[in-house]
């Protein structure tokens, strides 16, 4: 017995008990649906065949009065006996019998209970079928024209016209009460006929034959009085009204009989519903003792389980003790427990391992940010030589063809930082530490002068660059410009580069404006060598091109688009694609601008007056700074404005520098052999000669992360500026910061 509960307390047999008995429930179910659902179809198709015979007999009672109202005349029926519409009215007759003696069948082999009305249906057709016959048997007997009793008559009245001294006129008017009454069926012409008929044959003056013509024709015409109200052709009496009423009690027999099967059918339906309804509410009962049955085996070791899990998860996977408990009589409850060691077992192998590749990426990670670091740094510093001088060459006598090609220098030294900046970016956007900066610009002017950069590339190439502002555009907004710029630069670059002949158009317009927020779509439009619509998805993938030979033919690292599409995207728009192949393409982007209210911006014209002091000869600064080409840019920026400066190779000679003199301002490198700059501030701001006259240290270095900018703010120092030096951003600072009483003297 203990065994038998045992078996009886597995998941297994518990399973299987629990699937026979929802089988078996399930099979009554279906084998009743398939019952009803059989004696429903049965139904259906007997209700169809009735409709079909009733219709068919409604067809066939027209073959009938085609007979009683013209079929009489025909000749056939009188020398053959036979008609056209009797004879098809009896034959259909005696098919529609034989459909309903099937149907009959069929009710009495399948139950339906609609026999009775059946049956009453079979005895009202063999009832019409006799009334029919009788109605033919009288037609033949009047007969029409030469045949039967009014073929009698007209014998008679031709031998009344050639045999007796009646003269004409009054036999024409007996011949016509004669024919009124059979074309009228009216009391008053027979009586008329008799009378006149009556009144002849007691007339002495008519001789004996034609008394005994007149009383022959007198039976005749009565016999077919007698026969004309039989048929009842023009009465609501006779065999034909008794016909046509039979006619019209089965056509409504059929439609009772159609009516009770459809009503059988929804009782059917009505009742497979509640049978349905009270089988699978048995289901869910036994369904519910089962799970009742099951649980109460299994609850409290599932319980014992479910805590131990808990605990476990609550220790962050660290106490792998299990709870003391019971061993378990349900076999399934004790390979689960077993199982759940060995996972547990398992999954802290694997969370260690976890562990040490998270430390490994981590470590990585950060070696990678130090070499782009680095890497940024070391790029960064010499193209800061190349770029302070061009901008000290610019600041010469020049003339205006060698200007221009000084801009044109410095902007292709620009983009060559854009480059480099492009794989930090793509770095950045990839960790989420890529930021947008909004300031102040005129973007006509910006973009003015990014299709003076791109208008030469594309004379080499013969190509035409052109540029369409919508003048609707507010110029003075709030954005980031480099971004902004460094966005159409890719899609610039890549018209010019899969470009051969024809145009390359940049457009700027106005979409919509709500308050100080104008939506602006710009669209770089190309005529090259397009790009397949299968293909134009992947596209804006990371290192993805259209044709892999592309890379060899026009080059590129398949970044650009990627790096332009996800800074579109932080700037809440999306960039798209309109492409035509073997005819161009055309890239856009639609972008929300915020209006600049706060200040008009000048022109570059006014720009060079603007009332910045520059002349600063009562001021000297320190220089911290360990590339020698750096250091002459900055220094002869600083000779344009007057202004001394000595120079540290080092954060150390820097700290000794500041001890021994006295200075205006500190630019400071961040990354230096002996002292980096981050020390050499701590050290200079710890010396009371700092604390007692406080001056503004700016960092000034080659690295592009935010970090390096937070990081330098977090060290005392009062401001950040990137290199390459900018002159004018060098001026702007220094004013900025010099004290209030210096900038009164200089203004």
């Amino acid at each position: 017995m203990k065994n038998l509960l045992l078996r009886f307390a597995s998941f297994r047999v518990q399973i299987i008990l629990t699937a026979f008995a929802v089988i078996l429930l399930f099979g009554i179910w279906i084998s009743h649906y398939l019952y009803v659902g059989d004696k429903t179809q049965t139904l259906n198709t007997l209700n169809y065949q009735l409709q079909k015979v009733s219709n068919s007999f409604s067809k066939n009672v027209q073959n009938f009065q085609a007979f009683a109202h013209m079929g009489y005349k025909n000749r056939a029926l009188y020398e053959q006996g036979t008609e056209e519409h009797i004879e098809k009215y009896f034959r259909r007759l005696n098919v529609i019998k034989t459909r309903i003696d099937d149907i009959q069948d069929t009710s009495n082999q399948y139950n339906m209970d609609i026999s009775e009305p059946i049956d009453t249906l079979s005895l009202k057709l063999n009832s019409l079928q006799n009334l029919s016959l009788k109605f033919k048997d009288i037609i033949l007997i009047r007969g029409f024209n030469d045949y039967g009793v009014e073929g009698e008559m007209h014998i008679i009245t031709h031998q009344l016209e050639n045999h007796s001294t009646l003269d004409k006129s009054t036999l024409l008017e007996l011949r016509r009460h004669e024919k009124d009454y059979l074309m009228r069926g009216e009391t008053i012409y027979k009586q008329q006929f008799v009378m006149l008929i009556n009144t002849l044959i007691k007339d002495d003056k008519v001789d004996k034959n034609t008394k005994g013509l007149l009383e022959n024709y007198n039976l005749n015409f009565n016999k077919l009085v007698n026969l004309n109200l039989q048929l009842g052709l023009t009465k609501t009496t006779g065999f034909y009204a008794d016909v046509e009423n039979a006619h019209a009690e089965i056509e409504k027999t059929f439609l009772n009989i159609i009516e009770l099967s459809k009503n059988r059918i929804l009782l059917l339906q009505d009742r497979l519903f509640l049978w349905q309804l009270i089988q699978t509410f048995l289901i869910a009962l036994l369904m519910i003792t089962l799970s009742f049955l099951v649980s109460r085996y299994s609850k409290k070791d599932l319980k014992n389980l479910s805590l131990d899990i808990t605990h476990y998860i609550k220790s962050n996977f660290k106490n792998h003790t299990p709870t003391i408990r019971k061993k378990s009589n349900i076999k399934e409850i004790v390979a689960l427990n077993n199982n759940y060691n060995s996972l547990k077992e398992k999954f802290e192998i694997n969370i260690k391992q976890l562990e040490e590749t998270t430390e490994k990426a981590k470590k990585t990670s950060e070696l990678k940010t130090q070499f782009l670091a680095n890497m940024s740094h070391e790029i960064r510093s010499p193209l800061n030589g190349v770029i302070g001088m061009l901008n000290l060459v610019k600041s010469q006598d020049l003339s205006a063809q060698q200007l221009e090609y000084m801009e044109i220098a410095e902007n292709s030294a620009d983009h060559l930082m854009e480059l480099v900046d492009m794989i930090l970016d793509h770095s950045k956007l990839q960790t989420g530490m890529f930021e947008l900066n909004k300031y102040s610009l005129n973007l006509k002017r910006e973009l003015n002068k990014l299709v003076r950069l791109f208008e030469y590339r594309a004379l080499d190439k013969n190509v035409q660059l052109k540029f369409s502002f919508d003048p609707a555009i507010e110029n003075n907004i709030l954005g980031d410009n480099l971004r902004i710029q460094q966005v159409l630069i890719n899609l610039l670059d890549n018209a010019i580069k899969f470009t051969d002949e024809g145009n390359i158009l940049l457009e700027a317009e106005l979409v919509s404006r709500k308050d100080d927020i104008q939506n602006v779509r710009f669209k770089v439009t190309d005529s090259g060598i397009g790009i397949d619509t299968d293909k134009a998805k992947n596209i804006l993938s990371a290192f993805e091109q259209v044709d892999p030979t592309n890379t060899r033919k026009y080059g590129g690292t398949g970044l650009g688009l990627t790096i332009a599409h996800q800074i579109i995207k932080l700037m809440d728009g999306r960039l798209n694609i309109m492409n035509n192949p073997k005819q161009g393409s055309c890239f856009y982007f639609e972008i929300p601008l915020s209006i600049d209210k706060s200040k008009v911006l000048l022109s570059e014209k006014e720009l060079n007056y603007l009332k910045v002091p520059t002349d600063y000869n009562r001021s000297k600064v320190l220089i911290a700074e360990d590339n020698l080409i750096n250091q002459k840019v900055i220094v002869n920026f600083l000779k344009k404005l007057n202004i001394e400066a000595d120079v540290a190779k080092n954060g150390l000679e820097a700290l000794s520098f500041f001890k021994r003199h006295e200075y205006d301002m500190i630019f400071m490198d961040l990354h230096m052999p002996v002292m980096d700059g981050y020390t050499s501030v701590t050290e200079i701001k710890r010396l009371s000669k700092y604390s007692e006259n406080p001056i503004p240290i700016i960092a000034v270095t080659a690295s592009a992360f935010d970090e390096d900018k937070a990081k330098s703010l977090a060290h005392g120092m009062h401001d950040f500026i990137a290199k390459p030096v900018i002159f004018n951003k060098l001026q702007e600072t220094i004013f900025k910061h010099m004290s209030d009483e210096f900038k009164s003297a200089a203004v």
